[in-house]
């Protein structure tokens, strides 16, 4: 089985909020991988990323920017951790 587990932590005005999302390789090739997400809590949250880590897997902490202009919506992904000199713009439509 190729699929991955990865959680996530969220937040947002200092509120967080904590994620598992499951990814299953594509079933065909030329497929698109899916994503099987669920809200979790913080003490399985806590639980996951500290009693069952995973060595092959980085933590990243990363910051986003996001704003209008000229109609759309733009956010920049600026990388905090494991790297420091990697920002991505995404511009939506």
């Amino acid at each position: 089985d190729d699929s991955y587990p990865f959680v996530r932590r969220r937040s947002l005005n200092g509120v967080p909020s904590y994620g598992r999302t499951t990814v299953t390789p594509p079933l065909t090739p030329g497929g698109h991988p899916v994503e099987l997400k669920r809200i979790i809590t913080s003490r399985e949250y806590n639980t996951l990323t500290n009693d069952y880590p995973d060595p092959d897997r980085h933590v990243i902490l990363q910051k986003r920017i996001s704003f209008i202009h000229l109609g759309q919506a733009c956010q920049i992904h600026c990388y905090l951790s494991p790297r420091t000199d990697l920002s991505i713009l995404h511009v939506q439509g």
